[in-house]
Formats: C-alpha cells, sequence, structure tokens
C-alpha cells in the first residue's frame, strides 16, 4: 500500500477556481518530481496559503486532478499571521483534524504555521519532517527600528520553538546542520536542488575576454548589489571585466541608476524564462554571491551557477559554508569587506592554478547536487524508523 505524504507549505498560492493553484515560490516542484520518481510507492498532497485570484508570472503550478489539496485561508508573512493568530490556529486544528488517514508530513520551516502543524501532527503520532531552510536566528537583521525590536523577538522565539520539535530534520549548510544535531539525532544535509544530470554543464578551460561576473538575485542593498558594483568599479581599470546583474527587488530603481552611470555593467531585469537565464549562466565565467546580512539558506542560485560550470565567489552567510567548501569549489569572503573581497577576486583573475583547483572541485561537487541525491535524502528520512 502507498504511503501518504502530506507536504505543508508556508507559501502563499493563487486561485481563480479552487482546482488549479499557482504560486511564484518554487518550493513545490521538488515534490512534484518527487512523485514522479517514487510514484509506485507515494501518494502525495499539499496544504498551504491561498488567496483568490491569478498570476501570470508564476513558477509553480498544482492542479487538483493530479494532487489533493487542502487550501488554508492565506496570510503573507509571519507578521500577518501573527495579525489573525487565533483565526490561522483554528483553522489549522480544522486542517489536523481532517489528515487521520495522512502516514507522515513534510514542513517547511522557518513558519510559525509550519511548526504549529508539525507539532499537532506529531501529536498524532505522525511522521514529521522539518526542512529548515534558512536561519530564523538571525532573520530581524533585516528590520529597521520600530520593527527590529519585535523582529528579534519574534525570530528567537521561533529558533528555540525549532530546536524543540519532535521529527526528523533536513538542513541546509553545515551550521544549521551542527545546530541541529547537537539536540536531534536524525538530522541529515538536505538541498531540495531541482538540477539533473542533463543539466550538467563543464566548467570553461579559460576565461572570457572580457571576463564575465554574474549576479543572479533579489535587487535589495542587503544582498549586497551595490557592494558588488563598486567593489568592481574600483579594479576595472587593471581587468578588462563585465558584469551582468539579473534579478528585481525594491532597490532595482537604484541599481539602474549606477547602470546608466558604469559602461562595464550590463542589467538584465528580470528574467523568467529559464532557458534565457542558463543562456546567461553558460555564457559567464564567475558567479558572485555577495550578501552582507541576510539570513540564506542554500542559494539556488550557487547550485545553478555550479551546474553550468561557473566559478563562485560568495560571502560566507547562512547556510552556504558545508557543500561549499572554501578554495575547493568556492571562494568564500567576509560579508562586507570589499577590501577582503576584492584580494581574493584578484588572486583568483591572476592565479591560474586556483583556477584549475576550483574547475576540479567544480567538477566533483557536480556529482552531489543533483534532484537525484537528494531525493534519496528524502525518501530515506521518510521510510526510517
Amino acid at each position: 500500500m502507498k504511503k501518504k505524504l502530506l507536504v505543508f507549505l508556508d507559501e502563499l498560492f493563487y486561485t481563480t477556481d479552487g482546482k488549479e493553484y499557482k504560486s511564484k515560490f518554487v518550493s513545490a516542484i521538488f515534490f512534484k518530481k518527487f512523485k514522479e520518481r517514487y510514484a509506485d510507492e507515494f501518494e502525495i498532497s499539499f496544504a498551504f496559503p491561498v488567496d483568490s485570484g491569478n498570476i501570470d508570472d508564476f513558477s509553480v503550478k498544482i492542479q487538483t486532478d493530479e494532487f489533493d489539496v487542502y487550501p488554508l485561508e492565506g496570510w503573507y508573512n509571519i507578521i500577518s499571521f501573527y495579525k489573525s493568530y487565533f483565526k490561522n490556529k483554528k483553522n489549522i486544528e480544522n486542517l489536523v483534524s481532517k489528515l487521520a488517514h495522512i502516514d507522515a508530513v513534510s514542513v517547511r520551516v522557518p513558519s510559525p504555521a509550519g511548526l504549529m502543524f508539525g507539532n499537532l501532527m506529531d501529536q498524532k503520532g505522525k511522521k514529521v519532517i522539518y526542512k529548515v531552510v534558512g536561519d530564523i536566528k538571525e532573520a530581524y537583521v533585516n528590520y529597521k527600528a520600530p520593527l527590529n525590536i519585535p523582529a528579534y523577538l519574534i525570530s528567537q522565539y521561533l529558533y528555540k520553538k525549532e530546536l524543540k520539535q519532535n521529527g526528523t530534520f533536513l538542513t541546509v549548510g553545515s551550521e544549521l546542520y551542527d545546530r541541529f544535531r547537537k539536540v536531534h539525532d536524525k538530522t541529515y544535509f538536505f538541498i531540495d536542488s531541482l538540477i539533473e544530470n542533463k543539466d550538467i554543464k563543464q566548467p570553461k578551460e579559460n576565461l572570457s575576454d572580457p571576463i564575465k561576473i554574474l549576479y543572479v538575485g533579489r535587487l535589495l542593498e542587503s544582498k549586497g548589489v551595490f557592494f558588488l558594483i563598486d567593489a568592481i568599479d574600483s579594479i576595472i581599470k587593471e581587468h578588462n571585466l563585465e558584469l551582468h546583474i539579473v534579478g528585481f527587488g525594491k532597490d532595482e530603481d537604484m541599481v539602474k541608476d549606477k547602470v546608466a552611470k558604469y559602461s562595464f555593467i550590463k542589467f538584465h531585469g528580470k528574467i523568467s524564462d529559464r532557458e534565457e537565464l542558463n543562456d546567461i549562466y553558460k555564457g559567464s565565467d564567475v558567479f558572485i554571491l555577495p550578501t552582507i546580512n541576510y539570513p540564506e539558506g542554500f542559494p539556488r542560485v550557487i547550485l545553478e551557477a555550479w551546474t553550468n560550470g561557473l566559478f563562485a565567489i560568495s560571502s560566507r552567510v547562512g547556510g552556504i559554508d558545508g557543500l561549499a567548501k572554501d578554495r575547493e569549489n568556492i571562494l568564500f569572503f567576509t560579508p562586507g569587506d570589499k577590501e577582503g573581497f576584492l584580494k581574493i577576486l584578484t588572486q583568483f583573475l591572476e592565479d591560474k592554478k586556483l583556477q584549475n583547483k576550483l574547475k576540479d572541485g567544480i567538477k566533483q561537487v557536480q556529482e552531489d547536487i543533483t534532484f537525484g541525491s537528494y531525493a534519496d535524502v528524502f525518501y530515506n528520512a521518510l521510510r526510517e524508523n
């Protein structure tokens, strides 16, 4: 008999008819692929917050002719969840009462709704797997006064609550893994990778001329996009570089102002077409993640860079350290340290031996970052007693 898995995602979906649900977030894609891989062993259903309406720019579509869906009245973020706390709590309790037939649940955290749901399902004797995708302990750093104080209190509360949950924990990065492993034996390294073996490209033998540096991500100051622009500008006279920027966000207009001043920047804006984005990856040499104070999990963009054979340079934040190993398959620098970043970047540009060592490391890590590798981790977690 097939095992019944319910996936609880604290990510907003939209629907117009209650039969088709769309979201700009991508987490559900892993489970759609997981169902295809293990269709003979598992039935999968979904629960997520829902709002009415349609979105054209979506990343995933869940249809009720393929999956059972348990929609919850939508909340948009942690603050909106707590504003209607008692109503949301009642809705989650009502959901749990309908799930006696479920064998196991997967819960994506950090999320107050997810922690509440997981705890209630654990009380019902169900297997609970928590996917810890980010460091809620540090989430408050992105809030300014007066919201920084309640954000700090909520983040610390949720972090302590995470550690106290019963279940299996799938964590990104060595830091989160070490924290949860001290408390829970059933803790495993995990990334919800969507990469297939056919997607992997070999690293380039030689850098381009000009050398193409790529940034893909949200256009926010905390993500380091302005740090990166200013740093590249300071060495552009010594090295023939192009900086390609892909993304969107609240600081997009400021980025465009910078682009207008510097000829070495190529701004692509938001790219939703996967083939178009892959073409930009394949045409680049070095991917840089310059995050300053953002609580990263393991950024999907680093996996995409490795998949396309790019060298990677990143600030050492969140869950990046672990699968990524300094001076083996990536180069790390201290967040916000412009001098340290430029020293590492310059050494990379001028040191062929270092480039060759990184190429070997990228080829090795490419073997471990596919969907199949992490689907097996999730499968074993489900089957574990």
